[in-house]
C-alpha cells in the first residue's frame, strides 16, 4: 500500500527539464497573450475568451507534430473545437435537456480516441470547448460568433506556426499520411462492446452528464468547471487514474493561489491580464505532456486572467473552482471503478 501511494504521488511530478521545447510553445503562447490584447484593444474584453480558447487549443493539436502532419491535425482541431463553441452555446439554455446531447457529444469524442493519439486529444479538446460553452449561457456573445471567433484564433494559431514553415521549405508540408488503416477501418475494428475505446465512450457519457446535471442543479458560479474537469481527467486507460486525479486536484489549488497572489494581489488590470493570458499559456503547453500539475496551473491562471477581463473577483470564486474540481475527480474515479479498461482491469486482476 505504501509503495503504491509512493508511485501516485511522485507520478504527479515527473518532471524531465532535459525533454523540454520552448520554440513552438513560445510562438503558441505570444498568439493567445497577443489576441487577448487584441481585444482589449479593440473594446471587446468578452471576445478574448473565444479567441483564447481557439488560439491555444488549435496550437496544443499540432505542436508536437511534423510539419506535414501539423497542419491537418491544426485543422480538424480548430473544426471541432468552433463546432463545439457553437453547440455548446446553443444547449445552453435548455436546461436539464443538455443532458442527451452532452451524453452523444461524450460518446463520441470518447470513441474518437479510435483514430490514435491525435483523436484521443482532439476529442478531448472538443469536449471540453462543449462543456464551457454549455455551461456559460450569459457570456454576451452569441454561440455562432463565438464559434466564429474561435475558428477565427484557431486559423491565426495556424499562421503562426505555418507560415515560417513555408518560408523555410515549403516541401516540409507534404509530410505522407501515417500507414494507418482506413477511417472507417479503424473504427469498424473498435465498434464492439468491450473494446476500451467503446467503453471509453459510455464511462465518459455517463459521467459527463452526471457532472453536467449537478452543475445545471448548483448555485455556484461558472458550473462548466465540473464537466470540463471531467472531460480533462478522462481517458481511455484508466490505469493511471489515481495520478491524474491528484495531479488535476494540486495543480488546480496551486494555479488558484498563484492567480490570487498575481492578478488579486498585485492588482493587475487590462493589458496586464493578457500577459497573464500569455504566461500561463507558455507553462500549459510546455509542461502537459510533462508534468501535468504544472500545466493545470498554468491552465487555472489562464482561465481567472480571461474571467478577471470581464470583471470577476478571483477570491470570490476559487473556494467553488476547487470544490469543483475535487467533485469532478470523484466522478471520473467512480465511473472509472465501475467501467475500468481492459488493461486496468488486467493490472488489478492479472
Amino acid at each position: 500500500m505504501r509503495s503504491m501511494m509512493k508511485r501516485v504521488i511522485l507520478g504527479t511530478a515527473p518532471l524531465r527539464v532535459t525533454s523540454l521545447s520552448w520554440r513552438r510553445p513560445i510562438v503558441v503562447a505570444s498568439v493567445v497573450g497577443g489576441l487577448t490584447g487584441l481585444a482589449l484593444w479593440f473594446g471587446e474584453p468578452a471576445a478574448a475568451f473565444p479567441l483564447a480558447v481557439g488560439s491555444l487549443f488549435t496550437g496544443l493539436g499540432g505542436i508536437s507534430e511534423a510539419p506535414g502532419h501539423r497542419w491537418r491535425i491544426m485543422l480538424w482541431t480548430g473544426l471541432w473545437v468552433g463546432l463545439a463553441a457553437i453547440l455548446g452555446g446553443f444547449m445552453s439554455n435548455v436546461g436539464v435537456a443538455e443532458l442527451a446531447v452532452v451524453a452523444l457529444v461524450a460518446a463520441a469524442c470518447g470513441f474518437a480516441g479510435t483514430l490514435g493519439p491525435r483523436g484521443v486529444l482532439v476529442g478531448v479538446l472538443t469536449l471540453v470547448t462543449y462543456a464551457i460553452y454549455a455551461g456559460t449561457p450569459d457570456t454576451g456573445i452569441g454561440s455562432l460568433e463565438s464559434g466564429a471567433l474561435v475558428g477565427l484564433g484557431a486559423l491565426i494559431q495556424m499562421a503562426a506556426l505555418l507560415i515560417p514553415v513555408l518560408l523555410r521549405n515549403r516541401q516540409l508540408l507534404r509530410g505522407r499520411e501515417d500507414d494507418l488503416p482506413s477511417m472507417r477501418a479503424r473504427i469498424r475494428a473498435h465498434a464492439q462492446r468491450r473494446d476500451d475505446f467503446a467503453r471509453h465512450g459510455a464511462r465518459l457519457a455517463v459521467a459527463m452528464v452526471i457532472a453536467s446535471a449537478i452543475g445545471h442543479t448548483s448555485d455556484w458560479p461558472h458550473q462548466y468547471w465540473i464537466p470540463m474537469t471531467v472531460a480533462w481527467l478522462s481517458r481511455p486507460d484508466t490505469s493511471g487514474m489515481a495520478t491524474r486525479v491528484l495531479s488535476r486536484v494540486a495543480g488546480t489549488i496551486l494555479g488558484t493561489a498563484l492567480a490570487i497572489v498575481i492578478i488579486d494581489g498585485l492588482g493587475i488590470s487590462g493589458y496586464g491580464l493578457a500577459i497573464a493570458v500569455g504566461l500561463g499559456s507558455l507553462v500549459a503547453v510546455v509542461y502537459l505532456a510533462v508534468d501535468y500539475t504544472i500545466a493545470v496551473a498554468g491552465i487555472t491562471v489562464i482561465v481567472m486572467a480571461l474571467l478577471s477581463l470581464l470583471g470577476e473577483p478571483i477570491a470570490e470564486t476559487a473556494p467553488s473552482r476547487i470544490a469543483s474540481t475535487l467533485v469532478a475527480a470523484v466522478i471520473v474515479v467512480l465511473a472509472s471503478a465501475a467501467l475500468p479498461s481492459t488493461s486496468a482491469r488486467h493490472a488489478v486482476f492479472g
